[in-house]
């Protein structure tokens, strides 16, 4: 992402073992990229254009074997599709930016459930144990108002959900 979030100033790359290859340019804000459990799936979104995108990976490299197709279209919603993880069972869960929400998927894309959390710009989900998952918030950006209208930005949050969690394995060099 560019440090301004300009229109197609972003890209998304894939580095194994050192090397570095754009997989797609053109991005604004490159967001919610995590792995199905079976690490044959990939998902990423431009949060700006709001359609969620999931592509056909192999599961030894990580990198596309198809091309990139709609798995959530958001774009006529309220807020933006932030940060996303997968958890045990391959259900999607997206922070959704401007809405204080974390919204669970299954794994063909059908929306489940809403939680609703105390802080508006909610931006990424992660694991914190079995049927627990931390949300970030973001107050960059905000003036005096804004942060008064949103006393818990910038605050993170813990959610009982009842995922079976699901861990990225470590990056090695």
């Amino acid at each position: 992402m560019g440090r301004t979030a300009a229109d197609g100033a972003g890209a998304i790359y894939h580095v194994a073992k050192g090397v570095v290859t754009q997989l797609y340019d053109k991005i604004s804000i490159p967001n919610s990229i995590c792995f199905s459990p079976d690490a044959a799936t990939a998902y990423f979104v431009d949060t700006r254009g709001n359609r969620l995108m999931k592509v056909s990976v192999d599961p030894a490299t990580g990198l596309p074997t198809s091309a990139p197709s709609v798995f959530i279209d958001g774009s006529t919603d309220p807020g933006g599709i932030d940060g996303s993880i997968c958890d045990a069972d391959g259900h999607l869960w997206n922070a959704r930016w401007g809405e204080a929400a974390l919204d669970h998927y299954d794994a063909d894309g059908t929306f489940i459930e809403r939680y609703q959390l105390p802080a508006k710009r909610t931006t990424c989900p992660a694991f914190i144990g079995n049927g627990r998952i931390a949300v970030t918030s973001a107050w960059e950006g905000l003036d005096e108002l804004g942060r008064a209208d949103d006393p818990m930005a910038g605050a993170t949050f813990a959610v009982e959900t009842g995922a079976a969690a699901s861990y990225d394995p470590a990056y090695r060099l």
